[in-house]
């Protein structure tokens, strides 16, 4: 094995691989002239139904084919039947390289895929096992290239021939670099994915020599060597915490959350019911007419949800706690999970496309993460603070206002700017200083801590 640090995140560690691979097409028309070729040249790739468009994209631009295998309806995770059809289907056609790339687990909603069952399907037809352990890392799911097993024909089957993932999401890992772990066998020789400084042995005026050690041949520039180091020392103490340990608190996690948001009837816990999944939640509060949101003759079926960006900014201005809202860079698997067919799909990129206000038109939802290493206390916060938004954050749309352009919300008398931008620091004078509120007078200062104490005893009255 292999191991590349990738620079950012598990996005560099897929665009490096396809690099690896050789199948970079880098315009419009050399997409066009591979699909172009026969199917018996060219190479295919199959995707899971949760992939995050780090795990997407890249393929997509690629010169291979990309199919999606489907979601089990019945145990979720992806569809072992399909995607056995699918690599029987290659081997028809006589496709010259066929790669399964699959999330160990979903960065929407958690659910953890077959990683065993799927690597070992993989190989037995011939094809690459790759895997994004992005989401997956941060938990008990064990990095393993090459799971241990007492029978040596089936720990090759379960060998694993890529992986990827980003150390930033560990514990103490922010700044870390991403890291690409590969088969030796993957690396083309003689020629390098990153060529420049540090990847070649001879450059003369007319020809260069690459480095014989493929390590150091695709790891070209200036190494990130403190993003190494942190990498390193987030993968240590996940370590020294220990598998065992983190799987009891995301089970404890898992519990306490279906616990507490179970039964409310206007929060809703996104994907499949059943399926095994880490304390990873992507929700959705529905508003308070059950019966609103749909088109003539669909009201009953459609009903109304709060603004995915909305319910961010309550927890934020609320509770001080940060979500995300949005699709989470998994656009299909969101866009599943909502409901959108593609003609509703369409509908929306027109939008969004053709006007640059209507970005409150991007369909979403929040997520919300649970650490392993979250006290019962804060855990028990945060619970409740979704289980007020999905009580009563209906009653505060009047007093937040939307930015179109954004979609982003704020509460009507938020007198700072939504966001500060480096083009607001100044060195006048010698010093550094940034024109924001920290230089805003202090009686308007003042008049947004009154303004804040005001919000908290309003929302303090809706609990009562």
């Amino acid at each position: 094995d292999r191991l590349l640090f990738a620079g950012a995140g598990a996005t560099a560690g897929a665009n490096r691989l396809v690099s690896l691979l050789g199948l970079v097409a880098p315009t419009p028309e050399a997409r066009e002239a591979a699909a172009a070729r026969a199917v018996s040249e060219r190479p295919l790739v199959l995707v899971g139904p949760y992939e995050h468009h780090s795990n997407l994209l890249p393929w997509r631009d690629s010169s291979a084919d990309v199919v999606a295998v489907p979601e089990d309806a019945e145990q979720g995770g992806a569809d072992l039947g399909a995607l056995e059809e699918a690599l029987l289907e290659a081997k028809a056609d006589g496709r010259p390289l066929v790669v399964g790339a699959f999330s160990a687990a979903s960065n929407v909603t958690g659910i953890v895929a077959r990683v065993d069952d799927i690597t070992a399907l993989l190989h037995t037809h011939g094809a690459l096992a790759v895997w994004d352990y992005a989401s997956a890392a941060p938990y008990a799911i064990e990095l393993a290239m090459n799971p241990p097993h007492e029978d040596a024909a089936r720990a090759a089957l379960l060998a694993k021939d890529a992986l990827f993932f980003s150390p930033h999401k560990l514990a103490g890992g922010p700044q870390a670099s991403g890291i690409l772990v590969y088969k030796k066998s993957l690396a083309r020789r003689g020629v390098s994915s990153a060529p420049g400084g540090g990847t070649v042995f001879y450059v003369s005026r007319e020809e260069h020599v690459y480095v014989k050690n493929d390590e150091e041949r695709e790891e070209g520039g200036t190494p990130a060597i403190v993003g190494a180091i942190r990498a390193g020392l987030a993968l240590q103490l996940q370590k020294a915490v220990g598998a065992a340990a983190i799987a009891e608190a995301d089970a404890a996690l898992l519990a306490a959350t279906r616990a507490a948001w179970g039964a409310h009837p206007r929060l809703a816990i996104l994907g499949h019911p059943t399926a095994r999944r880490l304390p990873i939640f992507a929700i959705a509060i529905r508003a308070f007419d059950p019966g609103g949101g749909g088109g003539e003759g669909e009201a009953a079926t459609r009903p109304l949800l709060l603004h995915h960006n909305f319910v961010v900014a309550l927890l934020n201005d609320l509770f001080g706690i940060q979500a995300r809202g949005g699709c989470m860079c998994a656009g299909p698997y969101s866009q599943a999970l909502l409901g959108i067919d593609s003609a509703l799909s369409a509908a929306l990129q027109a939008q969004l496309v053709k006007k640059e206000d209507n970005e409150v038109l991007r369909p979403g939802y929040t997520r919300v993460s649970l650490p392993y290493f979250a006290d019962a206390a804060t855990v028990r916060y945060v619970l409740d603070a979704l289980l007020f938004v999905a009580e009563h954050g209906w009653k505060l749309l009047p007093q937040y206002t939307c930015d179109a352009a954004s979609g982003e919300w704020r509460h009507v008398h938020q007198k700072r700017p939504a966001r500060a931008w480096l083009g607001s620091v100044s060195y006048d004078g010698g010093r550094m200083a940034w024109g924001g509120s920290a230089g805003a007078p202090a009686q308007l200062r003042a008049d947004e801590r009154g303004e804040a104490a005001a919000e908290a005893r309003y929302a303090s009255a809706l609990a009562e």
